[in-house]
């Protein structure tokens, strides 16, 4: 598999993965649990190491004559066309999808605990959604927040709109960080990842009332002869509403969770080392997540 190590490592990495738009989920599945969607056969595309583009180049996918995931370098030491993921199902979009901001990314941001604030400015132009908030905080009293658009049920938060925000930031490295706006009484309406973890260190509940959990055992290994810090396992994200049964989302894909609209989950990456990254300084997995409260109103 084709895949950028978002740019994490010191050294530099010479790997691309797919990109594609989210588009319209179907949500005929009602949150059955499978978390496929449309993507049982899935195709992958291509992008550049900024993650920003949106190209939509389709590969075939694997069969049961395929390699099965063995891939070996050839005698010039190029890698074989990249013919699918060992693991449906296959990824429909790249990091692209579920890449957000929070201040323009700042390196190094403080973190927000909990913070009340208001709706000063609210965009969404189809392609991004641009929201910012006033905030009761000695230091720093205006947050911006960039997310792509959602399809399912674009946001139409009004200017101001009571909002709590909450940002957690570590960085071993490399930057990592979560998000969660929510309304005052604790709905969240927009939320986000980009860490080697689903959830910040002791905050099971940071994306309440959505329950979220990493499944690792999902997906055999990805060919490594691509992989410039070594092989690497896809992963999917188990994402539960309330006390429902949760849905197993994919890296590449997105689903909606709860019935009949409630959260749109876009898993833009989800993905584990095989064993120690053979590069310094780089995380051993890697999730780039977005959720949207995709209720009507």
């Amino acid at each position: 598999m084709h895949r950028l190590l978002v740019a994490l490592a010191l050294a530099p990495a010479a790997v691309a993965c797919g990109v594609k738009t989210v588009g319209d989920l179907d949500d005929t599945d009602g949150g059955s649990g499978d978390g496929s969607g449309d993507g049982s056969s899935g195709s992958a595309g291509s992008s550049d190491a900024s993650a920003s583009a949106s190209s939509t180049t389709a590969v075939a996918t694997t069969d049961d004559t395929s390699s099965g995931g063995s891939s070996s370098a050839g005698d010039d030491g190029s890698c074989p066309p990249f013919d699918g993921s060992t693991c449906d199902p296959q990824e429909q979009f790249g990091p692209a999808a579920a890449a957000w901001t929070l201040d323009g990314d700042a390196f190094g941001g403080a973190d927000v605990v909990d913070v009340a604030c208001s709706v000063a400015e609210f965009a969404d132009d189809d392609t991004t959604m641009t929201i910012t908030l006033e905030c009761d905080e000695q230091e720093l009293s205006q947050h911006t927040i960039t997310a792509p658009h959602n399809d399912v049920t674009p946001l139409n938060l009004g200017i101001g709109t009571l909002v709590r925000l909450s940002h957690h930031a570590q960085m071993p490295f490399w930057r990592e960080q979560w998000f969660n706006l929510s309304t005052p009484e604790g709905r969240l309406i927009l939320g986000g990842v980009q860490a080697s973890a689903v959830l910040p260190a002791d905050a099971p509940d940071f994306f309440a009332p959505l329950g979220v959990t990493l499944l690792d055992d999902v997906c055999d290994a990805e060919p490594d002869c691509d992989q410039s810090c070594g092989p690497i396992r896809r992963d999917a994200i188990g994402v539960a509403l309330d006390d429902g049964q949760p849905v197993a989302i994919y890296d590449g894909n997105a689903d909606i969770v709860g019935a009949p609209t409630g959260y749109t989950v876009v898993v833009g990456d989800a993905y584990s080392q095989v064993g120690e990254p053979t590069c310094a300084d780089t995380p051993k997995a890697w999730f780039e997540i977005i959720v949207y409260d995709s209720s009507e109103g």
